[in-house]
């Protein structure tokens, strides 16, 4: 029903023994739970594509914790893990004992009680225990699971950001706290039923600076896991509250130095950043966003490699974000240049070629105009591989399969019409990560010269991981496997030993 320590030390055994080349670093242990310092992160999964082929070979190699929750993709990510873990089970390749499941509540499709706030037309914000016992419910059946590990408030600074409208500001404080009370004792008499084994929070309120109008405090959350364990139990004793769960990256890393908390000293009190008090209450940390930044000038950029040269020409200029990375910063080189951007891009030969062939007026699939409108209306939006993939995964492949399904014409005049889907797809994904790349250079530059030299040849998606994987305190990184390469990274990671010389990588 659970993952166990005998289940999964004998999962990381089997892998060892599969692959020798698996760093012992690459081992770390969750409440007594063997797990991988890459785990599986679902965002964007919802079994299209690669992806089952990707999460099965990760699960199968090395990566035993799933991150998900009950409004990835719609739920549709639940969804196919359930039918992933539900094969494997069946085949006894795996092992429910052996994989870590964390799933999280708080957002809903419907509005469970009064006290649920409407964020968007159909998405509610409610942490009731009346919500979040159907959230939990929920998630169980669509994992095809009797239980999970761990259960995580998804983003509670979405309750406090409400109730600052309504509310002055302490009353807003002391209200969301009372709130958060409540939550975690439903939390903790869930894990006294025996369906969960500990629960934490998933935040980047939690990393902001403390001026911020969505900054929670740890240190006065982990007080409100006090009161609710002693609250469930009947008595004090130590919350199940284990695991806090924030973005962290080669640019993002207030969790590592964003004094915004205050951890008890032998004299008194000292300020504290979330990583370090997380530490000193041996609560697991797991870090998401690793590959995925955003700067403070609302840069959204992929740690990726990226190409030599942009595969699509273009005529608009931008000012290139670069210089070093400090604290929660991203300070520009002043004497940057102006580099082609995704603005306004001029298309090649091959692109025209490409929309041609999606808009021909002879061809029966007269649908596809609209897809070929798509491409043209979205692509001056695209900013970063982040922003593609959401258009992609949302937008465009949905179009297509629409467009698929009320087509009446036959096999042979649909073939045109995917091949320049994907010919479009495949060119775009290169041109975008030629200024992903390109963006972030100089902070490549620095990372591979503080590294080991074996180490700083890898593909820079590797290094980022396992430079935020060997942050002392970091439990495990999140990231998105959807894809056979994106499991190819996670795995390379796990064969690589920790940074030693962390400071390096992360100095100013």
């Amino acid at each position: 029903m659970f993952a166990t320590p005998e289940a999964t030390k004998a999962y990381a055994d089997r892998m060892w023994t599969q692959n020798p080349h698996i760093s012992p670093d690459s081992w770390r242990i969750l409440e007594g739970l063997t797990i991988a310092k890459v785990s599986m992160g679902s965002f964007r999964l919802d079994g299209r594509g690669t992806q089952p082929q990707a999460l099965q070979k990760a699960l199968l190699s090395g990566i035993n914790l799933i991150d998900t929750s009950n409004v990835f993709m719609g739920s549709a990510a639940e969804h196919f893990i359930g039918q992933t873990l539900s094969t494997l089970f069946e085949e006894k390749s795996l092992r429910r004992e052996e994989v870590t499941l964390i799933s999280k509540g708080g957002y809903s499709t419907k509005e469970h009680t009064q006290n649920a706030f409407q964020l968007t037309d159909n998405l509610y914000y409610d942490l009731s225990p009346e919500a979040l016992f159907a959230n939990y419910t929920h998630s169980c059946v669509r994992l095809n699971v009797q239980a999970l590990d761990g259960y995580l408030l998804h983003n509670p600074e979405n309750l406090l950001l409400q109730l600052q409208k309504k509310h002055p500001q302490e009353e807003a404080y002391t209200l969301f706290y009372e709130a958060l009370t409540t939550a975690f004792t439903h939390l903790e008499e869930l894990c006294q039923q025996e369906k969960l084994q500990f629960y934490g929070i998933t935040s980047e309120g939690v990393i902001a600076p403390q001026q911020s109008a969505g900054f929670i405090d740890l240190a006065l959350i982990f007080e409100a896991a006090q009161k609710a364990a002693k609250k469930a139990w009947g008595r004090r004793k130590r919350p199940l509250f284990r695991i806090v769960q924030a973005p962290c990256n080669l640019i993002e890393r207030g969790l590592i130095f964003q004094s915004n908390t205050t951890a008890r000293t032998f004299d008194g009190t000292e300020t504290a950043s979330p990583l370090e008090l997380a530490s000193r209450m041996h609560i697991s940390v797991l870090a998401t966003r690793p590959l995925t930044t955003i700067t403070p000038e609302g840069h959204i950029w992929r740690l990726i490699d990226g190409h030599k040269t942009p595969p699509i020409k273009s005529n608009a200029t931008t000012t290139e974000p670069t210089g070093n990375p400090t604290g929660n910063t991203y300070t520009k080189n002043p004497s940057t240049k102006s580099t082609p951007t995704l603005g306004a891009p001029t298309f090649s030969t091959s692109i025209h070629a490409a929309l041609n062939t999606l808009k021909d007026a002879e061809n029966p699939l007269n649908p596809a105009l609209n897809l070929t409108t798509a491409f043209q209306e979205l692509i001056p939006q695209i900013g970063s591989a982040t922003l593609y993939d959401h258009i992609h995964t949302n937008t465009l492949t949905p179009l297509l399969m629409q467009i698929l399904t009320e087509a009446t014409a036959p096999q042979t005049q649909l073939t045109p019409l995917l091949d320049a889907f994907e010919h479009m797809h495949t060119t775009l994904k290169k041109h975008i990560s030629f200024y992903d790349g390109a963006a972030t250079a100089p902070l490549q530059k620095k990372v591979r010269m503080a590294i080991p030299k074996a180490d700083a040849q890898k593909p820079f998606p590797q290094i980022a991981l396992n430079a935020v994987a060997s942050v002392p305190g970091v439990t495990s990184v999140v990231c998105g496997i959807r894809t056979p390469e994106h499991t190819q990274d996670a795995l390379s990671t796990l064969e690589c030993g920790d940074f030693m010389d962390v400071d390096n990588i992360y100095s100013k």
